[in-house]
């Protein structure tokens, strides 16, 4: 019973020069591992073999335990690939070959001692067989692909992904290895899964998940997988150069940028010094820059981040919980994942928009689906919201408002506004959010109606007033009334806040347009030289309207008035008819168009100073004709003296002058006899006295000065010395 037992235990060779203790296995099994091996094609090694391995194109298992089953296929070939039919022989009947040792080695003692006593001769025989029994029986064979095995079949079976130490220290005892080969073997098994991976060249977020979990499972430590990593680098950079000298860098490249995104997402779990050492080493390998090589996995982190969101919306997983783990995986921080998921919010709000003009009912709900999967708050999905269905909302809002031009009529309110409520509804809008676009539409249709009036005084030739104006002149109104129809119950601002936003409106529109409006009305306000009540609310209207100030209104009105008044009162005047009947109606026009004193006097005043200047255009000395002429007209204007008198003034200066002058002579004095006839000039010309002095101290300056600079410059001549004559 004892040999049977031994005989269970058969050893092994290893695979490359490696030896640990190999499982249970018996001759037949041996030589079926010869049948395989001499069916494989021997030459397929090294490169081939990795490159082959590398580049298949399998499907990649769903979970590690499959993995491991195809792993440790691969194994069995593997083994088998690399061990001769005496290597399998002899190492799967160690013990038996140790008897046959021991056994020859006593009959071999027995024959070839030098010694006829046989006793002695047995004594040695059974010593040398000892010592070879012993020899053999201790040679420690081991076999690393069996421990792999081990641990490829302890994943399989592990289905709750539980740590495997028990599993490993078993496997360590009944392979009789020490801890740094059994923590080797594990690394081999960890790089083997890497290699399985980079069979594809496409990036799975399950890929890292596995990798992870292998981690946990295996119970690796974050230097382990740094240096774990590292020598994988090593073996696949020798790979990288071969693959680029025979021009296929297109699909190497594809699997280094895995190789280093996978590397990127393990790493990163250990400490930042730690991360930072760890992959500074494996970019070096390839002489790459690690700001580069940073930058691309983080943009096929984000990129996998995307594909993955779109998939749970496809197949309508709305799980948070599974985007906060790939968030976690693939090292999403929380400034691109907002980025990223607002990016897809904004995106479906759109597609919905696109569809239907509206947001439908199912829109809503695909859309809190989506808010809760990605974690948005309700505050965040209301200002991405509104963002995109505001300005619909608005300009919605706008038509509705301008086609709103009931001033009393509650049929027509209640109808705009269950239409605006509508579209509140379609659009999502809160009412907050409604208040503060009705504001918004307020100062959209107001502008509208202010270029609608521009334009139509345009084409207008002033004997109508386009239906615009109206339009405009009720707006607030209008709209104070509509305002507070609605009665929203997140109504913010109150009524009067809504005047004074309108208000404001029209002070911030192109203010060249504005003279242009105003001086329209004020001109077809007068069109009939009267400016009606009516008329001059609108005007007033159309001041607060435009914010324009009483100074600039005024002179509007007066710039277009003015003109009006100034030709009526000159035709009166050019055909004399300055009877009191036609002095009471230019009093009527005054009233009638409104005018200010001011205006009125600086017309009268204007009206009399044409006359005076034409009169002066035939004659240079007023005749008693035509200062009575004069009189006549002053007083149909009701000017007084104190109105007109600078007017002639000014105009009978040069004239007066000239006579002073002329009567001064050469010597600058005037005589006794001229001084008579200075006055009547004067009286006739109608200067005052004070002004007709002026006139001739300034006549007198005038000839002083020309005397003085005469004298001077005869006295220059007087001193001058004189030429002596040869």
């Amino acid at each position: 019973m004892a040999l049977i037992k031994f005989l269970n235990f058969v050893p092994t060779t290893t695979f490359r020069n490696r030896l640990v203790k190999t499982k249970k296995c018996n001759i037949n099994e041996s030589r079926v591992l010869y049948s395989k091996y001499k069916n494989k094609n021997k030459s397929t090694r090294n490169f081939q073999k990795f490159y082959r391995n590398l580049c298949a194109k399998n499907a990649i298992e769903s979970s590690n335990g499959q993995i491991a089953q195809t792993l440790l296929k691969e194994l069995d070939s593997e083994m088998t690939e690399n061990n001769s039919y005496l290597n399998v022989l002899f190492i799967s009947n160690k013990k038996l070959i140790s008897i046959l040792v021991a056994i020859s080695s006593i009959i071999g003692g027995w024959f070839f001692t030098p010694t006829k006593k046989k006793i002695f001769s047995i004594i040695i025989s059974f010593i040398i067989g000892s010592v070879a029994f012993f020899t053999i029986r201790n040679l420690n064979f081991k076999n690393n692909i069996g421990a792999q095995g081990k641990i490829l079949e302890n994943i399989l079976i592990n289905k709750n992904n539980d740590n495997i130490k028990k599993e490993i220290d078993d496997i360590q005892r009944e392979y009789d290895i020490s801890q740094t080969e059994i923590r080797t073997e594990i690394l081999n098994v960890y790089k083997k899964f890497i290699g399985f991976y980079l069979r594809e060249n496409s990036i799975n977020f399950s890929e890292i998940k596995k990798l992870l979990g292998l981690k946990s499972l295996l119970g690796l430590t974050e230097q382990e997988i740094g240096q774990c990593h590292y020598e994988f680098a090593k073996d696949l950079y020798k790979k990288y150069i071969i693959m680029l000298e025979r021009n296929e860098s297109s699909e190497i490249t594809s699997l280094i940028n895995k190789f280093f995104f996978l590397s990127d997402k393990i790493l990163s779990k250990d400490s930042q010094k730690g991360y930072q050492y760890e992959f500074s080493r494996i970019v070096k390998i390839f002489l790459f820059s690690q700001t580069e090589m940073k930058q691309i996995c983080d943009d096929q982190s984000v990129s996998l981040y995307k594909e993955n969101i779109k998939t749970l919306i496809n197949s309508k997983k709305y799980e948070n919980s599974r985007i906060q783990e790939i968030t976690e995986a693939l090292g999403i921080n929380e400034n691109q994942k907002n980025r990223i998921d607002y990016d897809f919010l904004s995106a479906k709000i759109q597609f919905n928009i696109q569809k239907e003009n509206k947001i439908s009912q199912e829109g809503k709900i695909e859309l809190e689906n989506l808010c809760s999967l990605l974690d948005i708050s309700n505050e965040v999905f209301l200002e991405k919201l509104i963002l995109q269905t505001g300005p619909l909302f608005n300009k919605d809002l706008t038509d509705i408002l301008l086609n709103y031009e009931s001033k009393s009529h509650e049929k027509e309110t209640q109808e705009t506004i269950d239409a605006i409520k509508n579209k509140q509804i379609e659009y999502l809008i809160p009412g907050d959010i409604v208040t503060k676009e009705f504001f918004l539409a307020c100062d959209n249709a107001n502008r509208f109606l202010f270029d609608k009036v521009s334009n139509d005084i345009k084409g207008s030739k002033g004997d109508d007033i386009p239906t615009s104006f109206d339009r405009l002149f009720f707006f607030k109104e209008n709209m104070i009334k509509l305002y507070d129809s609605i009665n929203l119950p997140e109504q913010s601002k109150k009524t009067a806040e809504l005047s004074a936003f309108i208000d404001k409106i029209g002070s911030t529109y192109d203010s060249k347009k504005i003279i242009q409006i105003y001086n329209y009305f004020v001109g077809f306000s007068l069109k009939d030289y009267y400016l009606s009540e009516t008329n001059g609310k609108n005007l007033e209207n159309l001041k607060q309207i435009f914010s324009i100030s009483f100074q600039d209104s005024e002179n509007i009105y007066n710039n277009i008035a003015g003109p009006m008044y100034l030709k009526k009162v000159q035709e009166l005047i050019v055909s004399k008819r300055l009877s009191s009947a036609q002095k009471e109606k230019i009093k009527q026009l005054e009233t009638s168009m409104k005018l200010t004193k001011k205006l009125v006097l600086n017309s009268k005043i204007s009206v009399y100073q044409d006359t005076l200047d034409k009169i002066f255009e035939k004659l240079t000395i007023l005749s008693e004709k035509d200062l009575e002429e004069l009189n006549k007209i002053r007083q149909f204007l009701n000017l007084k003296w104190e109105n007109i008198q600078n007017i002639h003034n000014t105009k009978s200066e040069p004239i007066f002058y000239k006579s002073v002058t002329e009567a001064m002579g050469a010597t600058g004095i005037i005589p006794a006899n001229y001084w008579q006839g200075l006055e009547k000039l004067r009286k006739r010309l109608q200067l005052t006295e004070g002004k007709a002095k002026e006139i001739f101290y300034k006549a007198v300056r005038e000839k002083l000065k020309t005397i003085f600079e005469k004298a001077v410059v005869e006295n220059k001549k007087k001193n001058q010395p004189q030429e002596v004559k040869n």
